[in-house]
């Protein structure tokens, strides 16, 4: 039995941390030397709820639509604990086909996916051990990549910038978050060239692009289902040398194609990787099972990495469908769901096409947010209450730095979620009277959205600062409406 076998998070916990990152759209700016002004009352929702009570404490157009952004990521959450069950895990396996004479398989190998979120190369490597203490030296016949647990995309949102490392394919085989680090450095001041990737194992393969392709866009998407393939601009003063993590599009290949790699350094003969399906007279070699789907659940609610939830809710959905569908189809199993456990919430314009919230199109008013924080407070998974899930204010992640001093820390339990002009924040507190509320809160600015989706320099330096500063506005009204309802409540 594997580290990834037993129930605890073992020491992989540490690469996983390495490897995600906070995953909507923007990184949350600063909140002091901030103008309050970006910010106007009527972009402002929320709702506060006592959750011994049930009493609504205040409210801001609690009923109006806002952009989710990661906070869509609490009912992806909650329904899928509730159709899969805490102890549910994801299973990634080898099948194989003929008998193993003298170390040769003579037949076919084939490796299925099954949505594990959090596969990362050291469990290949274990697959791959595995096999070869099973005493297999060679495959003789065809190595196949069966993907079919889940319909796979290469994105998972379109309008984002296409080199955004937070909007990667999707694939029931996934492999470290279908990401790539690259680097690029110049030679004798000309254009960047290529600096650590390995086309062999499927990362990546980079050239040099000839032309300047806009402001702010410094790689090109130049691959496909054959190989993933990036370009890289003339580059500017300030982008000579660099670092950057790239979405992977057709995570499926690349899982096999390290695969692959890895078993040739073990000794392990095996063919090129060809993408197929399991046949029903394939016999299971090997299976690698996930940590529990609570483990999966509250590491993917801290880091809000967005294929973690997608990934999860496309695997709940399926359970419910039996089928695997697109992630719009998806979602809508999930809102389904959702709107049968809650039939006295009104759900009318609540729209989520996709798990993660990766979608200025998607809208969540701050009451149907709150009657889902309600649901899962009075319930247990497994033992976990769901707030012991969220992020914790003044500790890790999103909240490392908020509410860490005046001893609010550990009173805010909430998953934030940011975009271009769209702040959101969503879960529980306790007060300094000992009350226990559940709050949505929301900060969306349409009309500088729209203009921001409009404007061909969006990606340009001067346009990134004005939304920079307007997210550091927004966290800065988060706050302070939330330390003033720990203080006064």
């Amino acid at each position: 039995m594997t580290k990834r076998d037993q129930k605890g998070p073992g020491p992989w916990l540490a690469v996983f941390i390495a490897l995600l990152t906070v995953a909507c759209g923007t990184p949350a700016g600063e909140t002091t030397g901030v103008d309050p002004g970006l910010i106007a009352t009527s972009d402002i929702g929320y709702l506060l709820v006592d959750l011994e009570t049930g009493e609504e404490l205040e409210s801001v157009r609690p009923d109006d639509g806002f952009i989710p952004a990661s906070t869509a990521k609490v009912p992806t959450m909650v329904a899928a604990l509730g159709i899969l069950g805490p102890e549910y895990r994801f299973t990634t396996v080898l099948y194989a086909t003929g008998e193993l004479r003298d170390g040769r398989l003579d037949g076919n190998l084939f490796l299925k996916g099954g949505g594990d979120p959090l596969l990362t190369v050291q469990d290949l490597s274990a697959l791959v051990q595995r096999l070869h203490d099973a005493g297999i030296r060679a495959v003789g016949g065809r190595f196949i990549y069966d993907e079919s647990f889940l319909q796979p995309v290469s994105e998972i949102a379109t309008g984002q910038p296409e080199a955004a490392g937070y909007n990667p394919g999707i694939s029931a085989l996934s492999l470290d978050f279908n990401r790539v680090h690259v680097t690029w450095r110049s030679v004798a001041g000309k254009p960047a060239v290529a600096g650590t990737p390995v086309p062999a194992t499927g990362l990546a393969d980079l050239a040099t692009a000839t032309v300047d392709v806009g402001p702010g866009r410094l790689f090109v998407y130049d691959g496909n289902q054959s190989g993933e393939r990036w370009r890289v601009a003339s580059p500017r003063s300030s982008e000579i040398d660099g670092k950057r993590a790239l979405p992977v599009k057709y995570p499926a290949r690349r899982t096999a194609l390290v695969f692959r790699a890895l078993a040739q350094q073990m000794g392990i003969e095996l063919a090129g990787p060809e993408p197929g399906r399991v046949p029903e007279n394939a016999a299971i070699a090997i299976q690698l099972k996930s940590l529990p789907l609570i483990d999966v659940v509250r590491l993917g609610l801290e880091f809000s990495n967005n294929l973690v939830s997608e990934l999860i809710g496309s695997t709940a959905a399926r359970r419910l469908s039996g089928k695997s569908e697109s992630l719009n189809r998806t979602s809508q199993g999930l809102q389904r769901w959702i709107r049968s456990e809650l039939p006295n919430t009104d759900w009318r314009g609540y729209t989520v096409p996709n798990h993660s919230g990766l979608a200025a199109s998607a809208r969540i008013s701050p009451r149907q947010m709150a009657s889902v924080l309600e649901y899962a407070w009075w319930r247990r998974y497994g033992g976990w209450a769901f707030s012991s899930l969220l992020p914790m204010s003044g500790w890790r992640g999103a909240f490392d730095d908020r509410f860490a001093d005046r001893g609010d820390e550990t009173r805010v339990r909430a998953k934030t979620g940011t975009m271009h002009f769209a702040k959101g924040m969503a879960g529980y507190l306790l007060t300094e009277s000992g009350r226990k509320l559940a709050f949505a809160l929301y900060i969306t600015d349409f009309e500088k959205r729209r203009r921001y989706d409009a404007n061909p320099r969006r990606l340009a330096p001067e346009t990134q600062a004005s939304v920079q500063a307007w997210i550091a506005a927004a966290e800065a009204k988060e706050e302070r409406l939330v330390r003033d309802w720990i203080s006064r409540y």
